[in-house]
């Protein structure tokens, strides 16, 4: 079973939970103590990305928990690309972003990593009665930034901080690298003439109008696609889709609800739209959603838009779910 380790977004979720859609901001930020000594293994490139690290031994890329994951460690490592520059992705990084998701910042360091300005945050968070730590690397530069995230349990902390730490060190950036948004995902969909991939998250993607994020407003055109790794049955799709809001604060918030069942690519799903009501600024977005039931994970699409904005674009949401296609181990 994966560990309860989140994405390199700020949250530690629980057991194999999803990863929940948050705005773009926080979703840039998005996982035992006898263990023997870990010694670095060879230079790993992360799938979807353009960054390799020296992951520590032990540690394997998992299709499941989409990161670098050892098991009897009940830890793992993730890295995200994103196209904004550094100082923005650093900034929205910082302690007061942390604890807003129950993450309790404790020191950072500036350095350079890959020829790169970069930052090495340490936090921590309590998760159902047990501590982890977590290790986040900011990096970039004018056009480009990532988090490469460690997290592991507090009682494994004297032999895996450092090699941990270490790793993370050895991160290196290959600019010539062309992207890879599918690598390492279940699926593909297509872009429309508008809405382009804009980043890739360890469980998905993130698309935008034109792929642009650095001017992403609370009404910005805005999709997210998540693999889940997770099992229901189909007579608990609906209840399952409309439990699941963009956050879990939102879920009293929705209104003008208007769903149906369907099939995408063969498979049962469901999807409705309806009106957001943000708690953050008591603002309304539309807000359409599908989600997709596989054998082994479910493929949630999630978006949202201004009002005014929401007839060109909703449909658009639309035409990418309906485009998903399997790949991989998830097509057989």
């Amino acid at each position: 079973m994966p560990p309860p380790v989140s994405s390199p977004t700020t949250t530690l979720l629980p057991r194999c939970s999803p990863i929940e859609a948050r705005p773009l901001c926080t979703l840039l930020l998005l996982l035992a103590a006898v263990l023997p000594g870990l010694a670095v293994a060879d230079l790993q490139l992360a799938p979807g990305t353009s960054i390799s690290i020296d992951v520590p031994d032990g540690f394997v890329y998992s299709q499941r928990v989409k990161g670098f994951y050892r098991e009897d460690a009940d830890s793992a490592i993730y890295v995200l690309q994103s196209p904004v520059p550094y100082t923005s992705l650093s900034g929205k990084t910082n302690r007061a972003t942390l604890a807003r998701d129950g993450v309790e910042f404790q020191s950072q360091e500036e350095m350079k990593v890959s020829g790169m300005e970069a930052r090495l945050i340490f936090a921590t968070q309590m998760k159902v009665d047990r501590k982890f730590h977590k290790l986040i690397l900011v990096l970039g530069d004018t056009s480009r930034s990532a988090l490469v995230t460690a997290v592991f349990p507090e009682e494994a902390s004297e032999v895996l901080a450092d090699p941990l730490r270490a790793a993370l060190l050895t991160a290196t950036w290959d600019r010539e690298l062309e992207s890879r948004p599918f690598e390492g995902l279940g699926f593909e969909i297509s872009e429309t003439p508008v809405m382009k991939i804009a980043s890739r998250i360890p469980s998905g993607l993130v698309m935008t109008d034109a792929g642009i994020t650095d001017s992403i407003q609370f009404d910005s055109p805005l999709l997210l696609v998540n693999e889940v790794a997770t099992v229901i049955e189909a007579e608990d799709l609906e209840s399952y889709t409309l439990r699941r809001t963009p956050n879990a604060e939102l879920s009293s918030r929705l209104e003008d609800v208007k769903g149906r069942k369907l099939t995408i690519g063969g498979l049962p799903a469901y999807e409705y739209e309806a009106d957001l009501r943000l708690v953050q600024n008591d603002q309304v977005v539309r807000h359409y959603k599908a989600v997709v039931l596989g054998k082994e994970a479910v493929y949630v699409f999630q978006g949202t838009v201004g009002p005014s904005r929401a007839p060109e674009y909703i449909p658009q949401f639309r035409d990418i779910a309906h485009s998903l296609r399997l790949s991989g181990k998830a097509a057989e």
